[in-house]
């Protein structure tokens, strides 16, 4: 129940119990819950942290706070450290758009900014990216929003991961969940995993883009398009900001595994994210654009939702949705 304000079980056990006990001591919550003394003060440490007991002395004096002030206070903390984090994302994703903008009106070299390339050559991409890849000592993140690839791709992909990977670098990618529906793809994403590719997925992602050793960023020029060409980027301020947006969005990606992850309630995360843009009023193509599928699997999903949820509007069905907790009024 407060595993979301990050109490894992055994600890909401033992507060659970200090609320009902609050005048027992560590050794006989740990019997009253047949468990060690150490498990106990491991989970009275977690308790402490979050300001819902009040620890006077030793460790194993202790006292509960009221529920109703220190969970609530809890949970105002947890909002504003994620209203800290969505501000940075925010500011990255400022800093990208204004760079960007910048890059394609001509002022960025007259403002003295150097460390910056555009490759308009898809050739001229790949060249790159197979120095950068050469070059590469510690990290090699990337994130992949499109699920086609050419075989010669997934093969070029799959003996540079391994060349890589040789070298002892840690390659993380992140590919839009869709990639599911492409057999030949899913089961090139799958064999990068058996190699050591950490790889997980997400129902959208915003671009195209490699982070090399967290110092050169290449980011394509259109999202949509791999052969616009890309920019290579060396600027720190700018690749930090990139970086930052990869970890935020790999904390939230799912680990690609061969089975399809499901969530509360038997829903997908696609059937999730769905709901989540029809909330916020996307046709059915823009989801579709956005998924990475086909008109016809957004309608098979709106059907599949729609005997879930027992509505046929996808308003309706986004009210139910959150009635069900599947998706948030943060998500709409």
């Amino acid at each position: 129940m407060l595993s979301i304000l990050g109490i894992d079980r055994p600890t909401q056990e033992v507060y659970q119990f200090i609320l009902e006990h609050p005048h027992l001591g560590v050794e006989e919550i740990a019997a009253g819950l047949d468990t060690t003394v150490e498990s106990i003060r491991d989970s009275l440490d977690i308790l402490a942290s979050k300001h819902l007991i009040e620890v006077r002395g030793g460790s194993d004096t202790f006292s509960p706070c009221d529920p109703e002030v220190a969970l609530v206070a809890l949970l105002s903390r947890q909002q504003a450290q994620l209203a800290n984090e969505r501000l940075r994302i925010d500011q990255g994703r400022a800093a990208i758009s204004q760079f960007i903008s910048k890059f394609r009106s001509g002022s960025l070299s007259e403002s003295g900014s150097t460390g910056v390339e555009r490759h308009l050559e898809l050739e001229a991409v790949r060249e790159v990216m197979a120095s950068l890849s050469e070059q590469c000592e510690q990290s090699m993140w990337s994130i992949v929003p499109r699920s086609t690839a050419t075989p010669s791709a997934m093969r070029t992909t799959e003996e540079r991961s391994k060349s890589t990977l040789d070298r002892g670098v840690a390659i993380r990618t992140i590919c839009v969940a869709s990639v599911r529906n492409n057999p030949d793809l899913l089961a090139h994403y799958l064999r990068l995993v058996e190699m050591g590719v950490q790889v997980r997925t997400m129902p959208t992602l915003p671009m195209r883009l490699n982070i090399i050793d967290r110092s050169v960023a290449v980011v394509a020029v259109d999202a949509e398009d791999s052969a616009a060409g890309a920019y290579v980027l060396q600027e720190n301020t700018l690749v930090d900001a990139i970086a930052y947006l990869h970890l935020l969005l790999w904390r939230e990606a799912t680990p690609l595994t061969p089975a399809r992850p499901r969530r509360k309630g038997d829903i997908s995360s696609q059937e999730r994210d769905a709901l989540r843009l029809w909330a916020q009023g996307h046709t059915d193509l823009a989801v579709g654009r956005k998924l990475g599928v086909s008109e016809r699997t957004v309608r098979r999903i709106s059907e599949t939702l729609g005997e879930k949820l027992g509505s046929q509007s996808r308003f309706q069905m986004a009210i139910r949705a959150l009635e069900a907790d599947w998706i948030s009024l943060d998500d709409a």
